[in-house]
């Protein structure tokens, strides 16, 4: 309310002070003060210290109160530098979206307008977009691409699985037929059985002590020939893991230049990290079992070799009964002998061409995994292809704006959609937008819309550089803004007194356009005073308060481009002489005062553009009459 009270009595001055300049100022001077007329019907009389100008005007005292000249001491005041510069309302840029499409198209649907508040989220509006139906048909296609490669490794999986239980079919075919013949040579083994059991019944004892140290050195034979089994098996197992384990390195070393590049998604780099590191356990375990056949071997020698020796020295001691009962079964044996003989060479020949066929089916079955094998490496290869496009094809949708769940989404329904959500990055309102219906827009333009939250907004300040030096960051401001001619500050506490403001930021660098140096007031923006573009009046307290001696600005004038004041002469009742000053830059209204006055001297405060007035014309009548 006071400053309400202070702005209504200014105006009114002021459309005073403009009638008064548009009107001829009352009779004033010689009718009524005295002093000589110049015939002009002005009414004042000038008295003359300097032949050349007037240096006092005398008024009538009916002017002086009409016009209310008023009349101060000039005393000292505290005065607080500041330096005033222009400045601006701008959006606080770091709470302030600037929202875009990343897709081209056609804006199909609008949801919010200017002065909006939205959530973050919340759909801005949409966009009909072929690049992005076009990118989804894509992404769709390597998909389909992708299941029908792993299809055809499937497949090529299956035949090479063929193939080999063929290749067995054939092999247990042979082993039947090798069974089949060796029915004569066991029934001719029988007959030979028979007949050694005949010398059986004529052997001694020393001749069952021979066969029971033979049978011993039979199963340390056969012992032997087990762990020789055993080793040759381990031995085939660790000479196949180890391909596997090159190859499953060399397929995760690729797999992991891929997944850097992007080509494959990390999910397949993990399977083939699995897979290499199963090969690696299997080689292990491979390694371990040939040492541990190895080491049972060698303990099984020395036991087979000391089995040997003991039924060689039962075997020296029944020989020579041995050789006599023997002799007597000899003719029995012959022959059961014979007749084994004739069968063994039978099925000698049945296994020579049952070899050969095996060999055969051997070969063709190499012949066949080879080609399994280039066939499953193809298809794999296409695998991974298709997948590669996948990846390719799921990277770009994501550059147009679609997230995970989305994407997989699509890949659930096999839907593409040419619609586009731009969505509100942040919470805040709608401030400006710069599309409309139907419009075509591109990521080219990245200022659509733009989102601000208004409860803070920064204040730009204008300083010129010769100003620079005397401000620096966390110097308090006091804004004001131009209201019917008036600066008022914009925000005011409960005990009256403006809000401090505070520089947060200074630019180390002059504008090119401009040529001045921008600061920076970040403030809130309480009850929405402050408003975006807006123009305001900054005066920065650029220094320590002072005490000097001040008048108020509308007591300074200027004749001849100095700065002036009047002042009433003493004993002359509303005669007022001109005198030069002196003065600083003005400071809320005060000016101070470097010269030309003390303190003490009376000087007029109000009504001193009425006195110019007189001295321009008293002047002006003195150098017509002279």
């Amino acid at each position: 309310m006071k400053h309400l009270n202070q702005i209504k009595m200014t105006m009114n001055l002021i459309s005073k002070s403009m009638l008064i300049g548009a009107l001829v100022i009352g009779v004033v001077g010689c009718s009524q003060g005295g002093g000589h007329s110049h015939g002009h019907g002005h009414g004042h009389s000038h008295g003359h210290g300097d032949e050349a100008r007037p240096d006092k005007v005398t008024l009538s005292e009916a002017a002086v109160r009409e016009h209310g000249l008023k009349v101060e001491i000039v005393t000292a005041r505290e005065i607080q530098p500041r330096i005033t510069v222009p400045a601006r309302v701008a959006f606080n840029e770091e709470t302030t979206a600037h929202v875009g499409s990343l897709v081209s198209g056609r804006v199909s649907t609008m949801k919010a307008h200017i002065g909006e508040l939205v959530k973050e989220g919340d759909v801005l509006f949409e966009i009909t977009s072929p690049e992005l139906g076009k990118a989804q048909n894509a992404f769709l296609q390597a998909q389909q691409a992708e299941t029908a490669a792993m299809v055809g490794i499937t497949l090529a999986e299956n035949n090479a699985t063929t193939a080999k239980a063929d290749a067995e079919v054939k092999a247990a075919a042979t082993k039947l037929v090798l069974a089949e013949k060796s029915v004569v040579v066991k029934q001719a083994e029988a007959d030979l059985k028979a007949a050694e059991a005949q010398l059986a019944l004529a052997e001694n004892s020393a001749s069952v002590n021979k066969a029971q140290a033979n049978l011993k050195a039979a199963g340390a034979a056969v012992v032997l020939t087990g762990n020789n089994a055993t080793i040759t098996a381990a031995q085939g197992k660790l000479d196949a893991a180890l391909p596997v384990l090159r190859r499953a390195r060399e397929f995760y070393e690729t797999g992991r230049k891929l997944a850097d590049s992007g080509a494959i998604a990390i999910t397949e780099l993990k399977r083939r990290e699995t897979a290499m590191l199963t090969a690696e356990a299997n080689v292990q375990t491979a390694r371990s079992d040939l040492a541990q056949a190895k080491a049972k071997l060698t303990r099984d020698q020395q036991a087979a070799i000391a089995a040997e020796k003991a039924a060689e020295a039962t075997l020296e001691q029944v020989r020579a009964q041995q050789a006599r009962d023997i002799a007597a079964a000899k003719a029995g044996i012959e022959a059961a002998t014979a007749a084994k003989a004739a069968a063994i060479t039978e099925m000698e020949q049945d296994i020579a061409a049952a070899k050969a066929e095996i060999e055969a089916a051997n070969a063709a079955l190499h012949a066949v995994q080879a080609a399994k094998v280039r066939e499953l490496g193809l298809a794999r290869s296409v695998l991974d292809a298709a997948r590669a496009s996948v990846a390719t094809a799921r990277n770009q949708l994501e550059l147009l704006g679609m997230d995970a769940t989305q994407v997989s989404a699509l890949s659930k329904s096999g839907k593409p959609s040419p619609l586009y959500l731009v969505r509100a990055p942040r919470a805040g309102r709608v401030v400006d937008r710069e599309v409309t219906l139907g419009e075509n827009v591109s990521p080219a333009q990245p200022h659509l819309l733009i989102l601000a939250d208004l409860s803070q907004v920064w204040v730009l300040l204008e300083i010129a550089p010769q100003h620079v030096d005397a401000i620096r960051e966390g110097q308090t401001v006091d804004l004001l803004k131009t209201e019917k001619g008036q600066a008022v500050v914009i925000h005011e506490s409960e005990s009256g007194n403006p809000l401090e403001f505070k520089l947060e930021y200074i630019s180390p660098v002059v504008d090119d356009v401009s040529r001045t140096v921008q600061a920076r007031i970040e403030t809130a923006n309480h009850g929405g005073v402050l408003k975006p573009g807006q123009f305001l009046t900054a005066k920065i307290h650029s220094g320590k308060s002072e005490k000097k001696l001040v008048l108020p600005t509308k007591a300074i004038q200027y004749h001849e481009g100095h700065p002036v004041v009047f002042v009433p002469v003493r004993d002359k009742p509303f005669t007022y002489r001109q005198r030069r000053v002196k003065i600083g830059g003005a400071v809320d209204g005060w000016v101070p005062i470097k010269g030309g006055l003390e303190a003490g001297e009376e000087v007029v405060v109000q009504g001193s553009f009425l006195l110019k007035a007189e001295f321009g014309k008293a002047g002006a009548g003195h150098d017509h009459s002279h």
